[in-house]
């Protein structure tokens, strides 16, 4: 787990392919791991949701106060989380 890494540590991924949970065989909206890494990437970074509007917005709500924007992909049925237009 990612928790115990210093604080001036980053990661340098392009993106994030979230593939998940699935609320309907977990019981579960939120993709919790997004959340614990968010003040370790870079930037630049972008968080791709396919397909899951509800953990793309359950997230959302908690990573909006850390400067991220939501946005849906035009040609697909990703959301798209990052701190950049």
């Amino acid at each position: 787990m990612f928790v115990n890494t210093p604080k001036y540590q980053t990661y340098p991924y392009d993106f994030i392919f979230v593939d998940g949970p699935s609320p309907s065989e977990h019981g579960v909206v939120i993709s919790i791991d997004c959340i614990e890494l968010a003040d370790k990437l870079s930037p630049t970074c972008t968080m791709v949701f396919d397909a899951r509007e509800a953990s793309a917005k359950a997230t959302y709500s908690v990573l909006k106060e850390k400067g991220f924007k939501k946005r849906r992909h035009p040609f697909s049925l990703c959301w798209e989380l990052s701190r950049t237009k």
